[in-house]
């Protein structure tokens, strides 16, 4: 099972499963893809400047055209490749799905990131835009999403969103959480864990979030 084929050469940072585990996506240094799982394929992917290029450049490469003609391709591929390229540029660091639908929520990550890593953006893909933006003073180490909560982990703190207007509905001090170690419930039964350490020593936590 290949993500990347032929002479791609990307930067993995970070690959998740959406809530019921049909699907799971990847964040990249530049973008994201979301595959399926069953059957394995690629559903949709955003930010890589190869899009064009990579499969239709190549292709016209290797058949007979006469110079116009070929230019004129060219010239069409170039204007397409400037517009996919410049549209979604930057590393992704984090991409939680909300199971099937738009809306994702997404960090930027790596080298040159598409985001500040101390920002979770609320996008929707079907407008190809962010919807919310939610502000931080420090990394953000994770991202859960369910219908109704955001739940954004931070080295020491949890904070938890109502999904409808972005409201903050509690936030909890935790030990150190560098991995940003958090599971939360899909479904209503309102439950979050978190895992912290300190002195060698790991602690884990069960909350209610139905606030």
């Amino acid at each position: 099972m290949a993500l990347f084929h032929g002479s791609e050469k990307k930067t993995l940072l970070s690959a998740a499963f959406n809530q019921d585990q049909g699907c799971f996506a990847v964040g990249m240094d530049n973008g994201f893809r979301i595959y399926n799982c069953e059957p394995f394929k690629e559903t949709f992917r955003r930010g890589n400047r190869d899009i064009i290029l990579g499969i239709d450049i190549r292709y016209l490469s290797t058949i007979q055209t006469k110079q116009k003609m070929y230019n004129a391709y060219i010239f069409n591929f170039q204007f397409l490749f400037k517009y996919f390229a410049d549209d979604f540029k930057g590393g992704v660091g984090i991409v939680e799905m909300l199971f099937r639908c738009n809306l994702l929520a997404l960090v930027g990550g790596g080298h040159n990131p598409k985001f500040p890593p101390t920002v979770v953006k609320i996008w929707d893909d079907h407008q190809n835009r962010a919807i919310g933006d939610l502000n931080f003073r420090s990394e953000v180490k994770a991202v859960k999403l369910r219908r109704d909560r955001v739940v954004v982990v931070l080295q020491h703190k949890i904070y938890v969103y109502r999904f409808s207007d972005l409201k903050l509905l509690d936030q909890i001090s935790t030990l150190k959480n560098p991995r940003g170690l958090i599971a939360l419930c899909p479904d209503s039964s309102s439950v979050v864990s978190h895992t912290s350490h300190a002195c060698f020593q790991t602690t884990s936590k069960l909350l209610d979030t139905s606030l």
